[in-house]
C-alpha cells in the first residue's frame, strides 16, 4: 500500500533524458560558437548596463539574468563572447533540466516507457530545440522555467500509482 518514493522512481530516467539532450544539443552549441545574441538580447544588456532605460518591453527576470551572466563573461574575458556563450549555456540547462524532469515525471505517473521515448526523441533530435538552445533570447529561457513551472503544477491534479499498481490522487 506505500506509494513508489518519486525521487527514487523517476531519477534514472531524468538523469538519462538529461544526458542524451545535452549530448544532441552539444553540436548546436559547439557550431554556433558564442551562440546567436539575437537583437533583443543586445537590447536587455544594454537595459542593465544603462544605455537604455528599463522598460516593459522585455520582462525584468529575464532581463537581469541575461545582464548578469553578460557582465561576468566579460569582467572574465574583456570581451562579449563569453557572456553570451555563458548565458547561452546557462538557458540550454535550464531547459534541458526541465525537459529532463517532465520526462522523470511522465515515468513517476506511469506513462509508456516508448512515449517517453518518443517525447525524448522529439526535443533532443528535431532541430527546432537543438538551434533555440543556442539563440540567445528571453523566450527560450521563458520556455524552460514555464515548462517547469507546468511539471509541478501537472503534480497537484494527476494522480500517483502505488507500488501494487493501484492509483491514488494527491
Amino acid at each position: 500500500d506505500r506509494l513508489v518514493p518519486a525521487k527514487k522512481k523517476g531519477r534514472k530516467h531524468f538523469w538519462f533524458a538529461l544526458l542524451i539532450l545535452l549530448i544532441f544539443w552539444l553540436p548546436w552549441l559547439i557550431a554556433f560558437y558564442p551562440g546567436s545574441a539575437s537583437y533583443d538580447m543586445m537590447y536587455q544588456v544594454t537595459q542593465i548596463n544603462g544605455g537604455i532605460l528599463l522598460n516593459g518591453h522585455h520582462p525584468p527576470f529575464a532581463t537581469m539574468v541575461m545582464g548578469l551572466v553578460s557582465n561576468i563573461g566579460w569582467m572574465i574575458s574583456h570581451g562579449p563572447n563569453l557572456g553570451i556563450f555563458l548565458y547561452i549555456l546557462l538557458q540550454t540547462l535550464i531547459c534541458a533540466v526541465a525537459v529532463a524532469y517532465m520526462i522523470a515525471q511522465m515515468q513517476r505517473i506511469g506513462v509508456s516507457t516508448a512515449f517517453q521515448m518518443i517525447v525524448l526523441g522529439y526535443f533532443a533530435i528535431v532541430p527546432l530545440w537543438g538551434g533555440a538552445m543556442q539563440t540567445g533570447i528571453k523566450d527560450i529561457l521563458f520556455t524552460g522555467v514555464f515548462l517547469l513551472f507546468m511539471t509541478f503544477s501537472m503534480q497537484l491534479f494527476l494522480p500517483l500509482r502505488k507500488a501494487d499498481g493501484t492509483v491514488r490522487f494527491p
